[in-house]
């Protein structure tokens, strides 16, 4: 078999590489975002984590800002996330030593959050998320009574 001799030329080149970084930067189709703020006892959870757990789907989580406010992500950092129901967890921890060293030894870490959304086995929150942009606001003060009880 003889191969044949491909010359490149740098206009060639560079409509390989454009076609690429288009490939490479283009949104996926059919997917969704989700961001929205986190709020217990009438102000923001300002510190922890949040969840979206679907069976067969990769987990999207997000750090939840000072403001309450979450972008949630999915294990390749982007924001596209598979649409479809999903059970939510949320940690969050005030930890004095971690904020202020020292000078807060023998203070005790308080769980910012009820205990129920803390656990997969036991959070009644439950949403469903659509293709597109959701905004999914939680008030842990309006759970839903019960284990995965759900809520929109």
């Amino acid at each position: 078999m003889k191969l044949r001799e491909v010359r490149v030329t740098p206009a060639l080149a560079l409509i390989a590489f454009g076609w690429l970084l288009a490939a490479g930067c283009a949104k996926e189709e059919g997917g969704a975002t989700v961001k929205g703020k986190i709020t217990y006892r009438g102000a923001a959870v300002p510190v922890g984590s949040i969840s979206f757990i679907q069976t067969g789907a990769p987990t999207a989580t997000s750090k939840i800002q000072p403001d309450g406010g979450y972008t949630l992500l999915n294990p390749k950092k982007t924001e596209q996330i598979s649409v479809g129901s999903y059970d939510v967890v949320i940690i969050a921890i005030d930890d004095p030593l971690a904020r202020h060293g020292d000078e807060s030894k023998g203070s005790k870490m308080t769980i910012l959050v009820p205990q129920s959304v803390i656990r997969l086995a036991t959070t009644p929150l439950h949403y469903e998320v659509v293709e597109g942009e959701n905004t999914i606001d939680i008030n842990l003060d309006e759970l839903p009574s019960g284990p995965k009880a759900g809520g929109k």
